[in-house]
């Protein structure tokens, strides 16, 4: 053995080398698993799955198509992020009750409704407010595309300009609610969203403990299922763009009676958005996030807030441009998503 090689060796029983080797891989191992899960959604997705407060207690099944709406009145939600009351009217969408007749309507799920921040930093509040006149804002938390349509066609069919808010997971409502018979999805739908709800409620009783468990149990499936090292991407795949397109539009077709001589926008936000117009944990929009749509809204809608009697069914597209002729296009829409996370499971929002 030359005199360098055995050098090392000794270096390597010595005991306070060996003891910061054995340090320096404790503490490189897990810094590189942490740098790993910051690059994707894998905490984000804990978070939301087992330690994030959500609207269900205040969410109620109704004998509308649209099945589900918030209860009249106020719901507080505190969280790690926010600590906020969201307000209801009478017929439990998120709008004064003295608000006057308007021509001016948000459709969409929680993201549209606004979850987490203020009544007044709402995206139909800060559009009404850039506008200058009354938006009605009918989003439904844990809605998907037909069930916005519903709330629409059952709460304002008179507003003559419609947001219609899009998010990833909708596709997995959209698709049953094209297969599926009216009553079965009916049916379906409101199994599964009591069964969330039931499993929400149940999750929160656990106490510190039976919580520490649940999150920790979620954390060790997740890691098992992405084999340790394909953990959940952050971006989407866009390889099923075409397809949650495809199948947004045909739900849109179903409601051609109802939207026709109507103004539908759906905005492309990929381009607007930032990370930090989002929650760090939580996956819905922030304050910042609103003020940026509703701004990006605002310039899209004034346009046609002059054309007092529309003859076409049109959908405007941002950063401009209308499809017009009293029908919707058939292929994929330009942009048209609004991000709500990466989780690739029914999320309901």
């Amino acid at each position: 053995m030359t005199p360098s090689v055995g050098t090392a060796f000794a270096a390597l029983g010595n005991p306070v080398v060996s003891a910061l080797i054995r340090l320096l891989l404790w503490l490189i191992i897990p810094a590189y698993l942490a740098l790993r899960a910051l690059q994707t959604t894998f905490l984000q997705g804990i978070y939301i799955a087992t330690i994030r407060d959500m609207y269900f207690g205040c969410l109620q099944f109704v004998d509308q198509a649209y099945a589900l709406q918030m209860r009249p009145g106020g719901c507080t939600l505190k969280t790690l992020e926010y600590d906020v009351t969201m307000n209801h009217d009478r017929a439990g969408f998120r709008n004064p009750d003295c608000l006057p007749a308007a021509r001016i309507a948000v459709l969409g799920d929680s993201h549209a409704y606004g979850h987490g921040v203020g009544n007044a930093q709402t995206l139909a509040a800060l559009l009404g407010q850039q506008l200058g006149e009354p938006v009605r804002n009918l989003a439904v938390p844990a809605s998907a595309t037909l069930r916005e349509l519903e709330a629409y066609a059952e709460q304002t069919p008179t507003a003559d300009l419609n947001v219609l808010q899009y998010c990833d997971n909708d596709l997995d409502e959209n698709i049953p609610s094209l297969s599926l018979a009216p009553q079965v999805y009916q049916a379906t739908l409101r199994k599964r969203m009591g069964e969330v709800m039931d499993i929400y409620a149940l999750s929160k009783r656990q106490g510190v403990l039976g919580q520490s468990r649940l999150t920790l149990g979620y954390a060790a499936q997740q890691l098992v299922q992405a084999r340790f090292v394909r953990l959940p991407p952050a971006a989407p795949d866009e390889s099923t763009l075409a397809h949650e397109a495809d199948a947004f539009v045909r739900v849109l077709g179903h409601y051609q009676p109802v939207l026709a001589g109507k103004t539908v926008v759906v905005l492309d936000s990929s381009a607007l958005l930032r990370r930090s117009d989002y929650f760090r944990l939580d996956d819905h929009l922030n304050a910042s996030g609103h003020r940026r749509l509703a701004s990006a809204l605002a310039d899209v809608l004034r346009p046609y807030l002059s054309e007092r009697r529309p003859d076409r069914t049109k959908m405007a597209a941002w950063p401009g441009g209308a499809f017009s002729g009293g029908q919707f296009p058939g292929g994929a829409i330009p942009g048209g998503a609004i991000p709500g996370g990466a989780n690739p499971a029914w999320n309901p929002r």
